[in-house]
């Protein structure tokens, strides 16, 4: 079911599939940290800048960006919304995960997000 979710969010036209969007949108935290839900998250980013600035702001709204970052799926996502965002919210991510990602508890963690951080700020 995921997959399917995920093709019709890459394929289909925002007006065909709006309901199906806002949900995403109501969920995309649970989504995030799902070992197979995550690509919906993701594929919604993709589908709109729109939708990658509603996704962050909901998290930084409710203090999740840091527990996101720090789940094996919700990683992936927080990089890919790193990959595709521009300008002043790119900066504000980078800078998100430079002051935080040495918080995390494992060590594991930490280096995975330093190489991340190191395709965009090479002088780490």
């Amino acid at each position: 079911g995921n997959q399917v979710i995920k093709t019709i969010v890459q394929l289909w036209h925002t007006d065909l599939i709006c309901d199906l969007l806002s949900i995403i949108q109501m969920n995309s935290v649970e989504l995030s940290i799902g070992k197979f839900s995550s690509t919906i998250t993701e594929a919604y980013l993709e589908k709109s800048p729109l939708f990658l600035e509603l996704y962050i702001n909901n998290l930084l709204q409710n203090n999740l960006l840091f527990e996101v970052m720090r789940n094996n799926f919700g990683k992936y996502v927080i990089q890919k919304a790193l990959k595709i965002s521009t300008g002043p919210l790119r900066n504000f991510l980078l800078n998100y995960i430079i002051n935080y990602y040495t918080c995390f508890p494992d060590i594991k963690f930490i280096l995975q997000w330093k190489t991340i951080l190191e395709q965009y700020t090479p002088f780490m």
